[in-house]
């Protein structure tokens, strides 16, 4: 005896295999009827159309009810293994729509700027959809090594800095900088050097970083900026420079922001530049934390 064809079944496929096999499992068409909610005419209805669909009878009437005719009987075990995968089915797709989107925590410091993140960023987020970063903001590089460390964070980004022994550490890109100079204050013509820093209005940083260590090296000097501001917020600095309140050591995409506001900028010689490194423990990444350092990974190579 060949298997009932499934292929001629309608659109209300699954809820008439669901009435067969209430049916079949109470032997008798009124009991499945108040099972399911529904009248018996209805339920005799959709029981008819089945066997036409299907071309053969399913059930014989007994005085006590119902019984499965021997098509019924190989189209019981069938349905209900049917029913059981479209059961499934949806719980997975609820599962999957309740789920949260693979996510990376990345501690990203002060002093690192936004231009070497945002490409990175751009390209993990659009590649991964809808895979999604999320950034722990840290003050101090101890800080942020300290984030990573404690789980906090699964990778960090750190200017300029040896890779701690318990980490490792993957070079993603560098920055270069130069000093923007306030209006009213003589520009140079060509690259400075640290002397264009003495007695100049300086807007500084935290310690550590860049800005930090240029003042500190200018004080080995027997020079003397001026530091009027301590300044972590690195996007408010091309507002503060072209405003007045001082120079400032600006990336060279600062640089061009700040052209736009009539800023002037002049690059250091020799040159400064600090390389950033991507830091993890030394364990098992996790799949978006892997792709993210891929990613980052395959931009340094195209920048060269």
């Amino acid at each position: 005896m060949t298997s009932p064809d499934f292929g001629g079944l309608g659109p209300h496929n699954s809820q008439r295999l669901l009435y067969f096999v209430r049916i079949a499992e109470l032997g008798s068409v009124t009991s499945a009827a108040l099972s399911l909610g529904i009248s018996q005419p209805s339920l005799s209805t959709a029981l008819r159309k089945l066997e036409r669909e299907l071309e053969v009878q399913l059930f014989d009437r007994t005085r006590g009810g119902v019984v499965l005719t021997p098509e019924g009987q190989l189209l019981v075990g069938e349905a209900r293994s049917v029913l059981k995968n479209l059961d499934d089915f949806r719980l997975a797709v609820i599962a999957a729509r309740s789920e949260q989107p693979e996510a990376v925590k990345v501690a990203i410091p002060s002093g690192v700027n936004v231009s070497l993140f945002a490409p990175l960023a751009q390209v993990f987020t659009r590649r991964y959809a809808p895979a999604q970063i999320h950034v722990i903001p840290t003050w101090s590089l101890a800080e942020t090594v300290e984030t990573v460390r404690t789980g906090k964070a699964e990778l960090a980004l750190l200017p300029r800095v040896s890779v701690p022994n318990d980490m490792e550490g993957h070079d993603v890109g560098h920055y270069e900088f130069a000093l923007a100079f306030p209006p009213g204050f003589a520009t140079p013509t060509r690259a400075v050097d640290l002397t264009a820093l003495d007695k100049m209005p300086f807007i500084g940083s935290r310690e550590g970083t860049a800005a930090d260590r240029l003042v500190r090296a200018a004080h080995r000097e027997g020079l003397k900026p001026q530091v009027v501001m301590i300044e972590p917020n690195i996007p408010s600095l091309p507002h503060l420079v072209a405003t007045g309140v001082g120079a400032a050591m600006v990336t060279t995409t600062q640089s061009m922001e700040l052209r736009l506001l009539g800023v002037q900028t002049r690059l250091f010689e020799p040159r400064e530049k600090w390389s950033v490194r991507m830091i993890h423990r030394r364990t098992k990444l996790s799949p978006p934390a892997r792709r993210l350092l891929a990613v980052a990974q395959d931009l340094r190579r195209k920048r060269g």
